[in-house]
């Protein structure tokens, strides 16, 4: 029986990890979650190449919401909208926080963007190492409060 060395079994528990945010990020019919890969990718796109090169985390969201776009979704605040109605904030949270919009005219719209979009890789990379559940939903739910 070979023993796994330390790298190994990191390697497994991430490759595990990274497949159970995706199930999470898009856990939908493939109608909403195409809302969402629209979404992903949009943010993706506002990140600087600073940001790009610093979060491997951007290649392998762009990767997963490439495969789940589709010519028609529905829109993120339906979504939103749907996932509230059902009373899912607490079991669907990232994708609650990827489908919120800000609502606030007062607040610069383009920095809340960049914010979303760091708070995605963020909670991309938190998933992937695993053991952070509690601090990605904070960080969800706080910027998907503050939008409304």
């Amino acid at each position: 029986m070979n023993m796994l060395d330390k790298g190994e079994i990191t390697s497994r528990f991430k490759e595990r990890n990274k497949a159970r945010f995706f199930q999470a990020l898009f856990p939908f019919s493939n109608k909403e979650n195409a809302a969402i890969a629209k979404e992903v990718i949009r943010l993706c796109a506002l990140l600087s190449d600073k940001h790009r090169d610093s979060f491997e985390e951007y290649y392998l969201l762009i990767e997963e919401a490439q495969k789940h776009q589709e010519i028609s979704s529905i829109d993120t605040i339906s979504l939103l909208e749907i996932i509230t109605k059902k009373k899912q904030l607490g079991t669907h949270f990232i994708p609650a926080f990827i489908c919120s919009t800000l609502l606030r005219t007062s607040y610069n719209k383009d920095k809340f963007d960049q914010y979303k979009a760091l708070a995605l890789l963020t909670i991309a990379r938190l998933s992937y190492i695993g053991e952070h559940d509690s601090k990605i939903k904070t960080l969800s739910d706080e910027i998907r409060l503050f939008s409304c």
